[in-house]
């Protein structure tokens, strides 16, 4: 028991890595370079975000029934795609059963360029993550190791939180602006304090707050819609589950 509690207690090692495999990512990667795909996946749903790239890649790689499916949905964005396929194709020999295989987790999203993939891979032990690397090169992989570390305090509160992919591409200013916003009570019914208010307590002009913290409300739901739009879908879905299950 108190080698359970002591290995419980201890911060996991991190790995970042790329992959180049024979997988569907991989191959429609390859062949639209330019086009980087964001990939979230709950064991039955995928969703997808394409992004770079020309109004053409994005239609051709929509219509390809390997990395979408035979049943999906595609939300247009500017300069980009949204995707949610029904359809989950995770087999055996993919790197994401694999993590789970030895004892190892990833950080969502996975994401896909130039035909490679990039992982952020946890374990509690440096062994499982050797593991894992010797086993995706025996089923024909290759893989590149990014870098390999211990967490500390700081990378735990990430883990449990993954602030980099919920507050992705915001500014300082951005972040100061809502989490102002949430602590002075604004977004309340009735708001306990003014937009003015909070301008001149971060000396800015009210037109400048308000842009600021529009900005970061648009980003914030953009990097949680993928995560809504899985619950949302589930939720269609569950009562023919339950319907089958009887």
């Amino acid at each position: 028991m108190l080698g359970a509690s002591r290995l419980m207690t201890m911060p996991p090692f991190e790995m970042r890595m790329r992959v180049r495999h024979d997988c569907p990512f991989c191959r429609i990667s390859s062949r639209y370079p330019e086009v980087t795909i964001k990939v979230w996946c709950n064991t039955h749903t995928h969703i997808l975000e394409l992004h770079g790239g020309d109004e053409e890649d994005l239609e051709a790689m929509e219509r390809e029934s390997v990395l979408v499916g035979n049943s999906h949905m595609a939300f247009k964005e500017r300069g980009g795609l949204r995707i949610i396929s029904k359809e989950c194709d995770c087999g055996p020999n993919d790197v994401t059963t694999l993590v789970n295989l030895m004892n190892c987790w990833y950080l969502e999203p996975l994401i896909v360029n130039g035909g490679w993939e990039d992982y952020r891979v946890f374990a509690y032990s440096r062994e499982s993550l050797s593991a894992l690397v010797d086993e995706i090169r025996s089923r024909g992989g290759e893989v590149s190791i990014i870098s390999l570390k211990q967490l500390g305090m700081l990378g735990m509160c990430e883990l449990l939180l993954p602030g980099s992919s919920i507050l992705a591409d915001m500014t300082e200013k951005q972040l100061r602006a809502l989490s102002e916003a949430f602590a002075w009570g604004y977004f309340e019914e009735p708001s306990r304090v003014s937009a003015d208010r909070l301008a001149r307590a971060m000396g800015v002009s009210r037109s400048t707050f308000s842009e600021h913290l529009r900005k970061a409300q648009k980003k914030l739901m953009m990097n949680v819609f993928p995560v809504l739009q899985m619950a949302v879908v589930e939720e269609s879905m569950a009562p023919s589950r339950s319907l089958s299950a009887r």
